[in-house]
């Protein structure tokens, strides 16, 4: 007997999301895309994306000054990322071959009555998230049952280049929860963070390499 297929759809209420919403969905969705061999010719390169989402968290301080200008440039900023967004959402409903795995690696979230766990940023980073406060950053690691303790550190990243030696900063975590609050971080300025586990052999090779920007 012929049964209907469900198609999965996009949870993406542009007009309710805040400008964190975008910016966070946007990062989600590049990182998501980006060398994913689901989406091999998406309408809107990924690079271009993330290259909006800063312009847009640029925009965003230019207009704190309350300038009636920077604030019209504020908002085109953000209507064009939620334009691309939405583009890129009709092509993985398209795209995803009604695989729910392959519609999550894309980085959107399905419209669902069920709720849907957010899979981790990567193998060693649940979330990465903005803090209360400028410039601050929320870390959440993924649990390694052979782990004693961790250490995270991070960088600045150009998007390109990998960061020299002494870029980085390191921190030691001893659990996972709560998460980890990094300060000080430069606004609008894009990091990598990373993690290794400390075990009883020493500390495991670096991994789960995560882009975030700071607002």
């Amino acid at each position: 007997m012929y049964q209907r297929s469900t198609r999965i759809r996009v949870k993406l209420d542009l007009a309710r999301m805040t400008t964190n919403d975008k910016l966070t969905q946007a990062w989600r969705v590049h990182d998501g895309l980006k060398d994913n061999p689901a989406y091999s010719d998406p309408p809107v390169d990924p690079e271009d994306l993330m290259n909006q989402a800063n312009t847009l968290v640029l925009a965003r301080v230019a207009a704190e000054d309350g300038g009636k200008q920077a604030i019209a440039e504020k908002r085109h900023a953000e209507k064009t990322l939620g334009n691309m967004l939405r583009d890129l959402a009709r092509y993985v409903e398209s795209k995803c071959k009604e695989d729910m795995q392959t519609f999550l690696s894309s980085g959107f979230f399905p419209v669902s009555n069920t709720r849907v766990t957010t899979p981790p940023r990567s193998e060693t980073i649940r979330k990465v998230s903005h803090g209360e406060i400028s410039g601050e950053a929320v870390i959440r690691l993924v649990n390694d049952p052979e782990a004693f303790s961790y250490e995270l550190r991070w960088a600045e990243w150009d998007g390109h280049n990998e960061p020299a030696a002494e870029a980085w900063t390191f921190r030691p975590v001893t659990t996972t929860r709560p998460a980890t609050v990094i300060s000080g971080l430069t606004r609008g300025q894009t990091y990598v963070f990373e993690v290794r586990g400390v075990r009883d052999f020493g500390y495991t090779n670096w991994a789960g390499r995560v882009s975030w920007t700071s607002l």
